[in-house]
């Protein structure tokens, strides 16, 4: 079994061409597991540039700007847990809304949250209080000891940001929508906190990080000889079939997994989610900082399995999967989502990657929307 060392990985995909675009550092980028890789490659790899057309001189001179609403809820705090600060930024257009707490893919990935801020974050503050989580470590979460980053602690990071905005805004229950390792982690903390959660919106969550990943590379492996992609096909048949004992190999794996079907990145504009978050530009450092907070949890997230505990949990469920994911097939989440304790609706977009809040911003919105207005 051949693999690459995680630096040289790491070299290789900062400097892949525009064809070769994956990226987002385990929160949309790779490195971990199945469910963790998506969301490194997001951040890893710099997504294709989006163009736009340019606005007619006259109109630019006749058309005056519209200045932007000004939200009715616009706040940026840190939030106080144990060991730690997280910072949360909260924003909505009624502060009487229901509050939507959002997980980022990940662990350790910064594209992800900004990424869904840019595309749907806008539009579903329209009818909701939105709290974009900066997990622990990242963006502008201070910085913690590696060995912090545990399940345990991950956890208990949701449950304290829960109850500030449960107190904050006084409500009994919010809603979680988690993408990726975000969904993981509202899986597992739906088993200890459920009575806290209203509604959970789960987008491309693996419930059995082994299994996904066997399917993961099953079909990634079709694609590759679907498509005669002979590069892959021997490299996928050179590393092997999961279970996979280090975070290296699984990189390995999911650097054919996030290009297959046109590559997870397909449609996402850095410079738009740079934006939403108040950046200039992609930090490198933001990539070095995810892989070390992907190999310091890779053992436990291989772990996670939580087939057999969802049965217990009647919180509302609306899983949202990508017909073209090969990083989370589809196909692996239907254990998962059969034993699910409470009503649940699992919904396929058949034009979507891994990212589907981005390749199909418009559906998403509108399924989350009805979904959490029920």
């Amino acid at each position: 079994m051949k693999t690459i060392p995680t630096r040289r990985l790491f070299d290789r995909v900062s400097n892949a061409t525009p064809r070769r675009c994956c990226f987002h550092r385990i929160a949309n980028p790779i490195a971990i597991a199945v469910a963790v890789l998506p969301a490194v490659l997001l951040m890893i790899i710099p997504a294709r540039a989006q163009t736009t057309a340019a606005v007619p001189s006259e109109l630019a001179q006749t058309t005056p700007a519209k200045p932007p609403a000004t939200p009715a809820v616009a706040d940026n705090v840190f939030v106080d847990s144990g060991d730690t600060r997280l910072f949360v930024e909260i924003k909505g257009s009624k502060k009487s809304a229901p509050v939507l707490l959002f997980l980022h893919e990940g662990p350790g990935n910064p594209v992800g949250v900004l990424a869904f801020e840019a595309y749907p974050g806008g539009e579903l503050e329209k009818n909701f209080i939105v709290a974009y989580l900066r997990q622990r470590g990242v963006l502008q979460s201070p910085e913690v000891p590696v060995a912090s980053q545990t399940l345990a602690n991950h956890i208990r990071d949701v449950d304290n940001v829960v109850d500030y905005l449960r107190k904050r805004f006084g409500k009994d229950r919010v809603s979680l929508i988690g993408h990726s390792w975000g969904g993981m982690l509202g899986y597992l903390y739906l088993a200890q906190h459920s009575e806290k959660i209203d509604k959970f919106v789960s987008i491309a969550a693996p419930f059995n990080t082994v299994a996904s990943q066997f399917a993961s590379y099953e079909m990634t492996l079709q694609w590759a000889r679907d498509t005669n992609n002979q590069a892959a096909v021997d490299g996928l048949v050179r590393l092997g079939s999961p279970p996979y004992r280090t975070s290296q190999e699984a990189l390995t794996k999911t650097l054919w997994s996030a290009d297959a079907f046109g590559g997870i990145t397909k449609g996402l504009d850095m410079k738009k989610a740079m934006e939403a978050g108040g950046f200039a530009e992609y930090d490198p450092a933001w990539g070095d900082k995810q892989l070390e907070i992907n190999e310091a949890m890779y053992a436990e997230i291989q772990k996670i399995n939580v087939e057999s505990e969802v049965a217990r949990i009647t919180t509302p469920l609306l899983l949202i999967a990508a017909r073209n994911d090969a990083e989370v097939p589809y196909f692996s989440l239907k254990n998962g989502f059969d034993k699910w304790g409470g009503r649940k609706e699992f919904l396929i977009f058949d034009r979507s990657n891994h990212i589907l809040f981005i390749d199909e911003t418009e559906r998403f919105v509108t399924e989350v929307t009805r979904f959490l207005g029920k």
